[in-house]
């Protein structure tokens, strides 16, 4: 059975690109433009990754991570952050744990996105 991701991310091109570079993954590839439409999947279906741009319209975001810290599913789901804006030390401490990571556009190759989100799959079965 494959496993789901969730890109929550606006940019319609990078949603192209990063389908492309997931379906050699095997997954179910979901992708909505908003932290509302986020929430709204993830209430009738548990995805095994959620990849997300902090840059959504305001602090959607952060919304969602904090909606995701208010109604914990029996296993966490694993959120990897991929945003363009540069995170700040003490924020990225307050990102970062076991199920959640940092990582900016531009800063990490294709290929590297790749493996993380392999990787990180690879922990959620």
């Amino acid at each position: 059975m494959s496993q789901q991701v969730l890109l929550v991310e606006d940019d319609p091109n990078l949603c192209y690109i990063l389908s492309l570079l997931l379906q050699q993954e095997n997954t179910e590839f979901v992708a909505v433009t908003s932290a509302r439409n986020a929430i709204s999947h993830c209430q009738i279906s548990r995805p095994d990754l959620i990849i997300l741009d902090l840059e959504l319209a305001g602090d959607e975001g952060f919304a969602l991570l904090e909606w995701l810290d208010q109604h914990p599913p029996a296993k966490p789901i694993p959120v990897l952050i991929y945003t363009a804006c540069d995170v700040e030390y003490q924020e990225r401490l307050r990102l970062e744990s076991h199920f959640t990571q940092v990582f900016t556009k531009g800063r990490i190759s294709p290929m590297e996105f790749q493996e993380r989100v392999h990787q990180l799959l690879a922990q959620a079965s």
